[in-house]
């Protein structure tokens, strides 16, 4: 993707300070793993276990080597997972690359562990103390703790595939309860829809058009962690994204950018597109921003859902995006958003009186290309 593409800036990444926390968070969740290990294994030997053999400098040591390799283990497998085409493969299949790669990892991991206890000599009063390199990766002890991480990494691994089931972050807020009654938010949403995709069904039947929707929003779904946006819905060939309260403000622009971005992205894929589907796609967006009710419906499937004129009003202008002959078109409430300098990019496309609604809107629009 090139940066021509893009007239605004991009969502600022994770912070130093972000990615430490959550680097922190994986430690201490590890640590507290192998503590627990470190519990049952002197239990089932029937050795004494107390709170100052579980503090001693030498096992503090080696519990927390061993819990920063094993989380750095377990992000990059999850990195892997999610930013290369083993996204797009079934759950069982990326459970099993998971188990290859931790069969072959945890050597290292252990190997790791073992090399810098050595080091720093940290190794007296472990069950692995004296004994080589090679004979420590095929004792008993290695298997277990083996045996362990696995159990862990997949519970982890586990939870993180229900999260995206849910949508990122709203698992926990589904187990927190945090919309159980409505409550009212400032929001911005993108409804994004397929350019001439009646054709193309049409053209390419329900099967190839499917495959061919797939692979459009696999590609959008690289994008999203960027742009800090979330999808909230898929609706057939048009999804729909939102972003928080922290984007009524100075970052509103790259909502903007994440059409051109992903049309940036399609295009330079339409070799590809061609040769298989015969069809190069294209997505136009329709994005405004307002007050919403969020709550958390259903009971045998839930769901974070979000009511209010602000949705229906973003997909009647997504809707005009044709007509207008825009590939961005946006309404006056969310351009206020965008600081002057950046406003010039738009051009007006008049006052509009929606469907449903009484009242003009002006709507603004980056002209397709």
């Amino acid at each position: 993707m090139k940066a021509h593409n893009l007239i605004f800036r991009r969502a600022p990444r994770k912070t130093v300070m972000e990615k430490v926390r959550i680097g922190v968070g994986l430690t201490l969740i590890w640590m507290l793993a192998f503590f627990f290990f470190d519990y049952l294994r002197f239990s089932a030997t029937e050795e004494n276990f107390s709170s100052q053999d579980a503090f001693k400098p030498v096992m503090l040591i080696a519990i927390l080597l061993l819990s920063m390799f094993a989380g750095l283990l377990f992000t990059l497998t999850e990195r892997v997972l999610e930013r290369t085409r083993l996204a797009v493969r079934p759950l069982w299949f990326r459970f099993l690359v998971r188990l290859i790669i931790y069969f072959f990892g945890c050597k290292l991991l252990m190997l790791g562990a073992l090399t810098v206890m050595d080091l720093i000599g940290a190794r007296e009063s472990n069950p692995l103390a004296n004994i080589p390199m090679v004979e420590a990766l095929r004792s008993q002890h290695y298997w277990a703790l083996y045996a362990w991480f696995v159990v862990i990494a997949l519970m982890l691994s586990f939870i993180r595939e229900m999260d995206k089931q849910f949508g990122p972050g709203n698992l926990w807020i589904v187990i927190t309860g945090r919309y159980h009654q409505p409550k009212d938010e400032e929001r911005v949403f993108l409804f994004l829809d397929m350019k001439d995709s009646t054709p193309a069904a049409i053209e390419l039947g329900r099967h190839r058009y499917s495959a061919l929707i797939q692979e459009c929003f696999y590609e959008l779904d690289r994008l999203l962690p960027e742009f800090d946006a979330k999808i909230y819905q898929y609706v057939g060939d048009e999804a729909v994204l939102t972003w928080n309260e922290r984007f009524i403000g100075e970052q509103a622009s790259v909502c903007v950018d994440l059409v051109r971005a992903f049309n940036a992205r399609l295009a330079e894929r339409a070799d590809e597109f061609q040769a298989e589907f015969g069809w190069t796609p294209r997505f136009k967006g329709g994005l405004h921003a307002g007050p919403v009710s969020v709550v958390e419906i259903g009971n045998r499937k839930k769901e974070i859902a979000y009511h209010g004129d602000t949705i229906n009003t973003t997909a009647r202008i997504q809707s005009l995006c044709n007509e207008l002959e825009a590939e961005v078109l946006v309404s006056d409430s969310f351009l206020n958003l965008i600081d002057g300098q950046n406003r010039g990019h738009f051009e007006s496309a008049g006052l509009h009186t929606l469907r449903g609604r009484t009242e003009s809107l002006g709507l603004h629009r980056i002209p397709a290309h």
